[in-house]
């Protein structure tokens, strides 16, 4: 009780404000009774036929005022008591989700991003207040994942051009290794690929912690994938692997829509998809470039998808889970040799927050190795509809079978 009411408690600030009121409210009806009720009481006996004397008179408006001042002292007693009771019961359920966030905040400082409140209490917005708390901690804890996870995978990716870099100098100090063109290659490549690591890991944070910037404009559908088809098509021609966009009549009705983003930053996306299309496809293979309209129940464009569809060799079940997660390589072994070209692996994590930026998903899709892969971005389509921009002004290029 005695923590409770401390003397800048919540308790005793409630109990002094409400003895607060309770005083006015007593001492304004004291001042009016004292004022006015005599003079009525006065009234309302000679109207009742008692006549009084001047000592009568005295004695009866005092007897008024006595029972006034008594009745008045008594009930702001009771009250003021009732006050202090409700108070304290007040300030304990209060105190109560109060300590709990105190408690909570403390581990969060601690380093301990785990904690968590119950979201309830004695009014909706403790409730509120619990799940904005836990909603910051959920945050915070995510953050701090990301930040272990990088640090993490960044010390693994090190490793590799670390260690040839180290056993190329060592070798050529020791005269082991002779200084070749060779070796000047291999030296340069390493180096390249610590440089395009330390790229991929600041492109990564950005879009985990979600500081993409989008310089978002109304662009045709047609216009995107038009552009990242003509930028791709020399890579397709040095691999031996055909490019094709779908001219089907979904393709035709979706060209024209006009979708508000950011062109280049989703450019970027389908250039990743096709990129790694043809890295997995072997000579001869086949990627399908295509866009389809997401109708909705008035048969109305609510949406726009582009898919990137290859023939190569696929994803299995196991991994598609985690394809778009940062560093991740189905068959890291196999992919090794080949990273300094692959970058580290974070170009899908990097394509996924660009499209959740716009308001729109990525997702893929695959029947197993050997069964080709399907990445599928969706797009929302303003409800509003756009005039379609200029094909200059919208950067397209006139569509091109390879």
């Amino acid at each position: 009780m005695r923590k409770v009411l401390s003397s800048k408690g919540f308790a005793a600030q409630l109990l002094g404000a409400q003895a607060l009121v309770l005083a006015v409210t007593v001492g304004t009806a004291a001042l009016v009774a004292w004022l006015v009720g005599p003079a009525i009481f006065h009234d309302h006996l000679a109207q009742a036929g008692h006549a009084l004397n001047a000592q009568g008179v005295a004695h009866v408006e005092r007897a008024y005022t006595d029972s006034n001042t008594l009745s008045l002292g008594i009930a702001f007693a009771v009250a003021l008591g009732l006050a202090a009771l409700l108070s304290w019961g007040l300030a304990a359920r209060v105190r109560a989700p109060v300590d709990a966030l105190g408690a909570a905040s403390a581990r969060m400082a601690r380093g301990d991003y785990a904690a968590r409140v119950e979201a309830s209490g004695t009014a909706t917005e403790f409730a509120d207040l619990a799940r904005s708390f836990n909603d910051l901690a959920s945050r915070l804890e995510h953050v701090e994942d990301t930040r272990r996870g990088l640090l993490t995978d960044l010390a693994h990716e090190l490793r590799t051009p670390i260690a040839t870099l180290a056993g190329y100098l060592d070798g050529v100090d020791d005269g082991v290794v002779a200084w070749t063109d060779q070796t000047r290659t291999v030296l340069h490549d390493q180096v390249r690929r610590l440089s395009r690591l330390a790229s991929d890991i600041e492109a990564v944070s950005r879009a985990e912690e979600g500081r993409i910037s989008l310089c978002a404009e109304p662009v045709s559908v047609g216009a995107l994938v038009d552009t990242a088809v003509a930028a791709a098509q020399d890579e397709f021609a040095r691999r031996s692997v055909e490019l094709v966009t779908d001219d089907g009549a979904a393709a035709r009705a979706a060209y024209p829509v006009v979708v508000h983003a950011d062109p280049q930053r989703l450019g970027q996306v389908l250039a990743n998809l096709l990129s790694n299309a043809v890295r997995h496809t072997p000579d001869g293979g086949r990627v399908t470039c295509s866009a389809s309209l997401v109708t909705g129940r008035a048969h109305a464009a609510d949406g726009v998808r582009l898919t990137v569809t290859d023939t190569g060799s696929g994803i299995a079940a196991e991994h598609l889970p985690h394809v778009f997660e940062r560093f991740y390589r189905a068959d890291r072994a196999r992919h090794r040799e080949a990273a300094a070209d692959q970058g580290a692996g974070v170009g899908l994590t990097i394509s996924r927050a660009i499209v959740e930026a716009h308001g729109g998903t990525l997702e893929v899709a695959s029947d197993g190795d050997g069964h080709g892969a399907t990445f599928t971005i969706t797009l929302p389509v303003p409800r509003r509809p756009e005039t379609p921009p200029s094909p200059d002004a919208a950067g397209s290029v006139p569509r091109r079978q390879p």
